[in-house]
């Protein structure tokens, strides 16, 4: 299986294995059933990552597992805390259109007052973003 993972998890594209190689890979081979219409399908080409940098892909990468494991974690300890969330998600006026990315979130030190991040970029600022 780790063979297999290594080989799916490779950084270029070009160097990757392909879906077909990976499912006649012997981990996966006895649940796969090679039919005829395999050349149909079409081959994906796009992600909203791909202009990013080597580096700058891999700080993305480490802000997601730091924000998702600190988030869990405060989650566990406070479940108060997903509730709370989840209330601020749905008193957030309607007609507030924000840019694509960007999150309102009300303060934890200074209560009623909001800020907007954007976690693809790894940005927070008191002003409201306009793109």
């Amino acid at each position: 299986g780790l063979d297999l993972l290594w080989k799916l998890l490779v950084f270029d594209s070009s160097k990757r294995m392909s879906v077909q190689e990976a499912l006649r890979h012997p981990y996966l081979a006895s649940y796969y059933v090679e039919s005829t219409d395999d050349s149909q399908v079409e081959r994906f080409h796009s992600f909203d990552f791909e202009d990013l940098g080597e580096n700058d892909l891999k700080e993305l990468m480490f802000r997601c597992v730091c924000l998702k494991t600190y988030l869990s974690e405060i989650c566990h300890f406070h479940p108060e805390e997903m509730e709370k969330r989840a209330k601020q998600m749905a008193d957030m006026p309607k007609e507030e259109k924000l840019p694509p990315g960007w999150v309102k979130r009300e303060s934890r030190s200074i209560r009623g007052k909001f800020y907007y991040s954007h976690a693809k970029r790894g940005v927070s600022t008191w002003v409201k973003p306009t793109q």
